[in-house]
């Protein structure tokens, strides 16, 4: 599978924290007790900040957090595919 020159995974994982926290109605101090992750990490990942260090660890928490696949938090925008979910017809 061939991606597009504009494709980012660390803007895929920026787009992905912020859904996934707004929409459980967390704040960052919330989700920062719930991961362990610090609200700094997070605030810096969820802008994007290209001087933040990702670590996988940080990574596997959030999942945890949220529920979902490691993999998802790169590798698709979920906003996306959930509003392509909710969009398709009824067969």
């Amino acid at each position: 599978m061939e991606m597009p020159s504009d494709y980012s995974y660390d803007k895929n994982l920026a787009c992905n924290l912020r859904y996934l926290r707004l929409k459980h109605h967390l704040s960052r101090k919330q989700l920062s007790e719930l991961s362990g992750v610090s609200i700094y990490r997070l605030r810096k990942i969820e802008e994007n900040d290209k001087s933040a260090r990702i670590y996988l660890e940080y990574v596997e928490a959030l999942a945890v957090v949220f529920q979902v696949e490691f993999q998802e938090l790169f590798l698709t925008r979920l906003e996306d595919a959930e509003d392509g979910e909710q969009q398709s017809p009824a067969p």
